[in-house]
């Protein structure tokens, strides 16, 4: 009934009227109807409602509209799942002590934040932090931070890099996490003697993510 309404070329009132099978009502009646549904409803007994009806149809038009337009506005955006990323700081853990390496190995997501970390427990406690670092670097700027070392190295004039953030690692054993061409983190590995070794582990946790999202 309230889409018959809406439809209606005539006032709501009056098409509501004709529904009802009152089209016979007087030209006042409706004038009363459209202008005061309270008296109308006294006087005539049949107003009311058709009023509510519009004022319920409107508002749902109103919900429906507001909803729609959330819905076309919320972005959508990759992540990298909380399990994913302790199997593969499992996965890179596991690749240095096979390797006699005793190290820490995070995960941070797009953001830098910490997602998933692990130590060996003969690594050193400074590990945790260099393991942190280089991932939050890898994912702050989208390189290996054995990349970013070597472009400082080359280009005294990038010092400056590393005083930009205190939580910046700029040392081989970090990889950007990248998965259908979307960058979701970061991977770090801390306590190998190198970073290229430190790097080597860190692959590892990168080849099993990259295999599981493929």
């Amino acid at each position: 009934m309230i889409a018959a309404i809406l439809r209606s070329p005539e006032s709501p009132v009056a098409a509501g009227l004709r529904l009802h099978g009152r089209p016979e009502q007087s030209a006042k009646q409706l004038i009363d109807c459209e202008q005061k549904p309270s008296l109308c409803l006294l006087s005539h007994g049949y107003c009311g409602g058709l009023v509510m009806f519009k004022n319920i149809a409107v508002a749902a038009l109103i919900l429906l509209s507001i909803n729609s337009l959330h819905a076309e506005t919320l972005p959508k955006q990759s992540y990298l799942p909380l399990e994913l990323a302790q199997k593969a700081v499992n996965a890179a853990l596991k690749k240095c002590s096979d390797d006699g390496f005793n190290v820490s190995v995070a995960i941070v997501d797009r953001s830098g934040v910490l997602l998933s970390q692990s130590r060996h427990p003969m690594a050193g406690p400074h590990t945790i932090k260099s393991s942190f670092g280089k991932a939050f670097t890898s994912a702050s700027v989208g390189e290996p931070s054995g990349k970013l070392a070597s472009m400082i190295g080359e280009k005294p004039f990038l010092e400056g890099l590393r005083d930009m953030d205190e939580r910046l690692v700029i040392l081989g054993g970090g990889l950007p996490i990248v998965i259908d061409d979307v960058r979701v983190g970061g991977i770090g590995v801390g306590g190998a003697p190198g970073g290229h070794l430190d790097e080597a582990c860190a692959k590892e946790g990168l080849n099993l993510l990259q295999r599981t999202a493929n």
